[in-house]
């Protein structure tokens, strides 16, 4: 049976709306500003890609967006696909294939990932989602990895359809093309693994005309407790462990770990794990999914060895080293040197003293100074790019003392970790 054809998106109140986002939070770390700022694209008429770096929920986000706001409806079916760097009009919208029936030669229509859900979303449903009793409102489609497609050669003919609300479907019998209408309460929601702010610019016209593109940031650095909370309770509800972990207690009230009811060495290399992981974001940045795996080997490691600094020595090399292979060797050798008991404002006169290759380090030091929140970094930098830093400068006191503060976190007597580091910094050069 078909859905009415002038169905349209049911507007929101406030209440349906906070009590989607706490539905939504109890999962994800995501802030009410930047629901709002989705649900607004997607009332609006819009279609929506999130685009963010690695981990930081934009899937979930778009698989869960759907059913858990429109459920006073029954919500909306959230059916994903991955795209690939060979999808075609074919993987989008559809064609004739060949096949051979009883050694007959023969074709057949086969439907893409927006026409199946455009036909879907068209149909009354009988299904429902866990969030609600009445059957789905309609269907949506979740591409991930969008830009993973050649954008305009996979979608050329999806911008066309989304301007005209009508597709072109292929027949064999007419060879010719009939019509599907696309139903008002229709959206697509895709998602970019990306942290460049400017890759908005690279998009076509005809993708921005038609997609709203908003961006899912990693937690900020006042989050931290919340982010192990949820890092560290998916972790374990991932694993889903025969017998309860006793190493570490939540506080699911307050959405924070309980140091003192915690295992104490235990909880250090919780801590340090996320201290760690913040000084890889100072040159790439990694979302809570990543923290969320490096907590799993942790917990599987500890579990098997009693070695909770081993295994989280092991755990950050198998997580955090094949991140980092793009990086370059200025930022790698930064984040060893933050890891090691080698002096950083040694490194930075080191650095200094190679005339030829200063200019190799200025945007590495512009963001570690950063992350140290050194207050008069852009006068050091001008310092060190002009040849104009002397070795007793005070100015340079503050550099080295925040960087002393900071490594205290660190507890720096891991031996994988570095040396994993090196290795990929020698990998560099050659």
């Amino acid at each position: 049976m078909s859905k009415d054809i002038e169905s349209t998106l049911p507007f929101l109140t406030s209440k349906e709306i906070d009590d989607g986002y706490d539905e939504i939070s109890k999962e994800l770390l995501v802030s009410k500003d930047k629901i709002l700022e989705i649900l607004t694209a997607l009332l609006s008429g819009r279609h929506v890609l999130l685009a963010g770096p690695i981990g930081t929920g934009k899937t979930r986000l778009a698989m869960d967006i759907p059913p858990i706001f429109w459920k006073k409806y029954g919500g909306y079916d959230a059916i994903d696909h991955t795209a690939t760097s060979d999808w075609s009009t074919l993987d989008v919208i559809g064609g004739i294939l060949p096949k051979v029936v009883d050694k007959h030669p023969t074709y057949q229509i086969q439907d893409g990932c927006v026409v199946s859900t455009v036909k879907k979303n068209s149909e009354i449903s009988t299904a429902h989602s866990k969030y609600s009793d009445i059957p789905y409102a309609g269907t949506w489609l979740v591409i991930d990895e969008f830009n993973r497609a050649e954008i305009d050669k996979a979608f050329g003919q999806l911008f066309t359809a989304l301007r005209t609300q009508n597709l072109k479907i292929p027949t064999i019998t007419s060879h010719n093309y009939e019509d599907l209408k696309i139903l008002k309460d229709y959206r697509i929601i895709g998602t970019l693994n990306t942290a460049d702010k400017h890759f908005l610019f690279n998009l076509s016209d005809a993708l921005k005309s038609r997609f709203a593109y908003i961006e899912v940031d990693i937690p900020t650095r006042e989050q931290f407790k919340t982010e192990i909370y949820f890092a560290m309770r998916n972790a374990l509800k991932d694993l889903d462990l025969d017998s309860p972990f006793d190493k570490v207690v939540l506080d699911d009230v307050n959405k924070k770990i309980i140091e003192d009811k915690s295992d104490a060495d235990f909880y250090r290399r919780v801590m340090q794990a996320y201290y760690i992981l913040d000084t890889v974001r100072i040159f790439k940045k990694l979302g809570p999914a990543v923290l969320k795996l490096i907590y799993q080997n942790l917990i599987v490691g500890t579990i098997i060895s009693q070695d909770s600094k081993k295994s989280l020595d092991n755990s950050l090399t198998s997580n955090l080293i094949p991140q980092l292979e793009h990086e370059s060797s200025q930022s790698l050798e930064i984040i060893r040197v933050l890891h090691t008991t080698d002096s950083l404002n040694l490194f930075i006169k080191k650095a200094y003293d190679v005339q030829s290759d200063r200019e190799s380090y200025l945007n590495s030091f512009e963001k570690l100074f950063g992350y140290l929140e050194i207050s008069n970094k852009d006068l050091l930098l001008l310092d060190f790019k002009n040849g104009n830093l002397a070795q007793d400068d005070q100015k340079w006191d503050d550099v080295k003392e925040k960087y002393l503060t900071k490594i205290e976190d660190f507890e720096l007597s891991l031996t994988e970790w570095p040396i994993a580091l090196t290795e990929l910094i020698k990998s560099k050069v050659f």
